[in-house]
């Protein structure tokens, strides 16, 4: 969407202005206008959109000059990307010769850089039209339930009933009538009545392995067992415990067959499962109608209860006569569905409480709408403020049931710069600001938080879900598989080889790529050597099963964020060069071996396992102390790092962070993992770390805390 590209181009050219050094030459000077003229004329477009986008659905010509500006900011970056790289202020003060990046710089100030075609036609549509030049704009709640309580009583009863035996629930009707609500209303009221439970979010293209994955996690199966056998295995423990599980969103009988056989039935010990479908007759075929319980539509007055209680929090406020009587217009267009009351009730407390306000609401809702949740959910995302439009559509991108977490959320927003931050704290800051807000609109929801009461991770429903994906679509924001093209961001959540054949083919197409993200599972797959020609990427992510990482990955110049995660049993082959990429910023490596570099003796070559690591600019490093490609003595050339996590630390490790002079002197977070097995416990001292203020140390044995570690001053 326009909104989007627009920020990015913004974030680009203040990128480039604050790296660029000027020199004496008037040609410089003249590149440094251009480059602030491309900011300020983005600026402009940008208060043109906020005005833009509230009459796009009422005006063909206004979502013409929409159109117009996103192609146009597109263009715009895919030239700064071509001509303007990202300019290092060291490179520009080199006393020598001229460098090529500086003649690049010399070439560049003297060609135009907007078509002056597209420029016309913008301009001509703007007169046009005529909008003004300066336009201004004018803490989530807990999950409510009404008219429910007969059946959260008969859901819970059936859930404790003394019968030893094996009991499967099945709650069933459409989509956003408030199944997985109810079910997981009851499940953590008597999850502590079972020796072990789970929860799992299914989802229509479910893959058996991460949610069998998931269940083992929660069922405390020991890590060991997860990785050989993990079917075989989960069974043994499950039947031998009394467990609650929770299947949430089971879309067809085949889900169910591949995953009753794991479960065990015929438990002793009391086992309960509570399965939630849109669809009656999967529950039919689940457990037969005897366990079948039938959420209906709230009724009018059901529906009026929760949305004033949403509405209003505390027994103090009072609505109007004129706003009471909106409200429960608004009511009977949501026609008793829950969600829709509930995203409803998020568009009015975004909205001042007058009867003005109110009724602009209640006009965008045509009396079709009734019965109808989709019109008020396309509303709610048309009033939402333009900045954050492009990050809801971004959760559409996601699987659907996926748990999605807030530091995904902050690392792919920078790198397609719809944010633009300095540093890992405000980085958090900011993301999980604009989570809020998206929270309190009741667009998102909670799905974990951390010790502290942050978020940790979010959900998004369904019928939401296909929202941002339709008008991602519609607006050629993202596409999905089935309409496949080229673009700036790649996610591939579950690979097939059409996927490669495509990059195979298209490879010279996709060269202003940004964003590539692959996860795989099941048979370990080689990547397309292909990936090493994506001159632009800044963001790649790779998970799974992996056989072979491309040998060339460590080309990609533009690389700022690096992830590979890999499973255990195939631990793939990454090359050496990656521990060499200067402008690298967020480094994670899981389960991967370096490979060897070779060294050349006369007419001979022969490998070694050492590895220089050049990684200047790091701020982020995440890795297996274990595998020994990244040692602790390699810290002290990561003067940048601000995030550090080493899994499987040892006695080095506390040395080296306990040294009077603390080689990370920026580090603000720090997570260890510390194995005592593999030496003597020594003191680790992190006194000296004025600016962690975010401290995880996870220990397998215990010690007396406080006279092992000193902690940092500033803690937070």
């Amino acid at each position: 969407m326009a909104e989007a590209a627009i920020t990015a181009v913004i974030n680009k050219t203040v990128e480039i202005a604050k790296n660029l050094v000027i020199e004496t030459g008037s040609r410089l000077y003249h590149l440094q206008e251009n480059v602030s003229w491309i900011e300020r004329q983005m600026r402009t477009l940008q208060s043109f959109l906020k005005d833009a986008e509230s009459k796009k659905a009422s005006s063909h010509e206004v979502a013409n000059l929409i159109i117009t500006i996103r192609d146009l900011a597109q263009d715009v970056e895919d030239i700064l990307d071509t001509y303007l790289p990202e300019i290092e202020p060291t490179t520009l003060r080199a006393d020598s010769s001229v460098s090529s990046a500086l003649l690049l710089l010399y070439v560049m100030a003297s060609k135009p850089i907007i078509s002056p075609w597209k420029s016309r036609k913008l301009r001509k549509e703007q007169q046009r039209l005529k909008f003004p030049g300066r336009l201004f704009l004018r803490a989530p709640h807990e999950s409510k339930i009404f008219g429910r309580e007969r059946i959260l009583k008969k859901l819970e009863a059936e859930t404790l009933r003394e019968d030893e035996g094996s009991v499967i629930i099945s709650v069933v009707r459409p989509a956003g009538v408030g199944k997985t609500t109810v079910a997981k209303r009851v499940y953590r009221q008597v999850k502590n009545e079972f020796e072990v439970s789970a929860i799992v979010y299914v989802s229509q293209e479910p893959r058996l392995g991460e949610l069998l994955l998931d269940i083992a996690k929660q069922v405390g199966l020991n890590e060991d067992k997860m990785k050989e056998n993990l079917e075989y295995n989960l069974y043994l423990l499950l039947q031998d415990k009394s467990y609650v599980i929770l299947l949430d969103d089971v879309w067809d009988a085949k889900t169910w067959d591949s995953l009753r056989y794991i479960l065990p039935s015929n438990s002793e010990n009391g086992s309960r499962i509570i399965v939630t479908s849109r669809y009656v007759d999967v529950g039919r075929y689940i457990n037969g109608e005897g366990s079948l319980i039938q959420l209906s539509l709230l009724d009018k007055n059901e529906g009026k209860e929760l949305f004033f209680d949403l509405i209003l929090p505390t027994s103090e406020e009072a609505l109007q006569l004129a706003l009471k009587d909106i409200g429960e217009k608004i009511v009977e267009r949501c026609g008793g569905l829950p969600l829709a009351i509930v995203v409803a009730v998020g568009l009015f407390q975004a909205r001042e409480r007058s009867k003005h306000a109110w009724d602009q609401v209640l006009q965008s809702m045509s009396k079709g709408a009734e019965n109808d949740c989709s019109k008020i959910l396309a509303l709610s995302y048309q009033d939402l403020q333009t900045e954050l439009k492009p990050l809801f559509l971004y959760f559409g991108i996601f699987p659907e049931d996926r748990e999605i977490l807030v530091s995904e959320l902050m690392q792919t927003w920078v790198a397609e710069k719809f944010i633009r931050v300095d540093g890992f704290i405000q980085a958090e800051s900011i993301v999980e600001a604009n989570i809020e807000k998206l929270i309190s609109r009741n667009l998102i929801q909670v799905s974990r938080t951390r010790w502290d009461g942050r978020i940790r991770s979010v959900r998004i429903h369904d019928l939401l879900h296909s929202l941002c994906i339709q008008v991602a679509e519609d607006n050629n924001f993202f596409c999905t598989l089935s309409n496949l093209g080229i673009g700036i961001s790649w996610f591939c959540f579950n690979c097939n080889k059409e996927l490669f054949k495509f990059m195979k083919r298209n490879t010279s197409d996709l060269t202003f790529l940004r964003i590539l993200i692959i996860e795989n599972e099941g048979e370990g797959i080689h990547l397309p050597g292909g990936i090493t020609k994506l001159s632009s990427l800044s963001y790649l992510r790779l998970k799974g099963t992996f056989r072979a990482i491309p040998s060339g990955i460590g080309s990609l110049k533009r690389l700022v964020t690096l992830e590979i995660t890999v499973s255990v049993k195939f631990g793939a082959l990454v090359p050496a060069s990656i521990l060499q990429m200067k402008y690298l910023k967020h480094l994670v490596l899981s389960s991967v071996r370096i490979s060897p570099l070779r060294v050349y003796l006369k007419r001979r070559s022969c490998p070694t396992n050492r590895v220089k690591v050049a990684l200047q600019n790091l701020e982020t490093l995440d890795f297996n102390n274990g595998d020994g490609y990244i040692t602790p003595g390699s810290f002290k050339k990561l003067s940048n790092l601000r995030m550090l996590r080493v899994f499987g630390a040892d006695r080095q490790t506390f040395e080296i962070l306990s040294d009077t002079t603390p080689l990370l002197q920026k580090l603000e977070n720090l997570r260890v993992k510390l194995y005592f097995g593999r030496g003597d416990m020594s003191r680790l001292d992190l006194s000296r770390y004025q600016y962690v203020v975010k401290l995880h140390i996870f220990l397998d044995t215990n010690i007396a805390v406080t006279r092992t570690i000193v902690f940092p001053p500033n803690l937070v």
